[in-house]
């Protein structure tokens, strides 16, 4: 989840200023044409997390990857 930029996922530990934002890495997981079978979803923070921002954006990538791996596309 570090490939964010802080702006969007302030939970991590190592900032990536100038990152991508959630609605790319969803575009990305859209876009993949292959059988998902295994994904992780690292260094989240919740000690710097804001509100549970990084958190619930996480949780958005989940999510996402699951109706993918569900779908089997």
């Amino acid at each position: 989840i570090d490939v964010l930029d802080p702006g969007f996922a302030p939970g991590i530990s190592h900032y990536e200023p100038g990152g991508m934002s959630p609605r790319e890495v969803i575009s990305i997981i859209h876009n993949i044409n292959q059988p998902i079978i295994g994904a992780d979803i690292v260094e989240l923070n919740p000690s710097r997390d804001i509100n549970n921002v990084t958190a619930m954006t996480a949780a958005k990538f989940l999510k996402e990857i699951a109706g993918k791996m569900i779908s089997g596309i």
